[in-house]
């Protein structure tokens, strides 16, 4: 390996677009990871997208080199992603990562070869890995990702999101949809009579009421 092995992430990253899109996502409360369930240290995927992506490719070489890698990443951190540009940052990282192994082991890796197995991924390692932020986007951007959590509520978080959608597939989510409907009207059964509709103060229609708060 060369001595000067710098990655980008230690020579410049887009930091303000990156804040920019990372609070934008912070603020969707619908279909994010985020509710899976609440836990009080949730980082945003774009940033730790960024964070992953930056500390396995190179620095540009020349400073001029810097304007493209921005303009990149800000396309790589958006959230919906766009996979295509996901195929493409997968590429990036298979490609610097084959040219460290091919100077480890003294003999040539390709990008292929990692792609199809015949070469080991980038690992990543998390060693307080809460929600799953950081091991989730490695495992997006096409890596090994390991994840250390102490917390058990966080580890079983980070099961939901990391191991039992690769484990269990399109049948998990038709047990929890299929659950989660059977507790709903078990709850409506027996609680349904305490949370009657109210009228909408903007008018249009009714209500339901999820708490109350009695003072």
């Amino acid at each position: 390996m060369e001595v000067n092995d710098k990655r980008l992430i230690e020579d410049f990253l887009p930091i303000r677009e990156i804040s920019r899109e990372s609070a934008r996502e912070k603020s969707i409360r619908q279909g994010h990871i985020s509710t899976l369930h609440l836990w009080w240290a949730r980082r945003p995927l774009v940033a730790c997208r960024a964070a992953v992506y930056a500390s396995l490719v190179p620095a540009p070489k020349e400073k001029n080199g810097r304007g493209p890698k921005s303009a990149f990443i800000q396309r790589l951190c958006k959230y919906p992603s766009d996979p295509s540009v996901i195929k493409e940052a997968i590429k990036h990282i298979y490609s610097a990562h084959a040219e460290r192994l091919s100077k480890e082991l003294g003999k040539e890796v390709t990008a292929k070869d990692i792609e199809e197995g015949r070469a080991e991924k980038p690992k990543i390692l998390d060693m307080f890995a809460g929600g799953g932020s950081i091991p989730l986007e490695a495992l997006r951007l096409g890596c090994d990702a390991y994840a250390i959590e102490l917390n058990p509520v966080a580890h079983i978080i980070e099961l939901a999101t990391l191991v039992y959608p690769q484990k269990y597939g399109k049948k998990l989510v038709d047990e929890v949809e299929k659950w989660g409907r059977w507790v709903i009207e078990k709850a409506k059964e027996e609680l349904g009579d305490l949370y009657k509709p109210i009228p909408d103060p903007k008018g249009y229609g009714k209500l339901t009421p999820v708490a109350y708060l009695w003072t």
